[in-house]
């Protein structure tokens, strides 16, 4: 499954890497953080002190990465209602059988 199709907090190194480069940035800070095993989960809780003094990645970069994993988180979220819903209509199904 490729990084888009799949919540961010699934989202392996690789995945991380491709969407750090779909949104623009440069490839030898998209290395370190794939050496430094940034995976989706990290990614949603990254510092800029983090990027800035372990990446070093410039102030422009962290910004723009920052910006963008700000959307992600609030676009990309689990859609726990779908879940609910569900375990609603299995109970109902369960009364239903239940009750004959």
């Amino acid at each position: 499954m490729e990084w888009h199709e799949q919540p961010y907090n699934n989202w392996t190194e690789s995945d991380v890497g491709s969407w750090l480069k779909s949104i623009g940035i440069k490839e030898i800070y998209i290395t370190k953080m794939t050496e430094e095993e940034v995976t989706g989960p990290v990614l949603s809780t990254i510092k800029r002190e983090y990027l800035s003094s372990t990446i070093g990645m410039k102030s422009a970069q962290i910004e723009h990465l920052l910006e963008k994993r700000d959307e992600l988180l609030k676009t990309n979220q689990p859609d726990t209602k779908k879940k609910g819903e569900f375990k609603g209509k299995r109970r109902e199904k369960e009364v239903l059988v239940s009750s004959r």
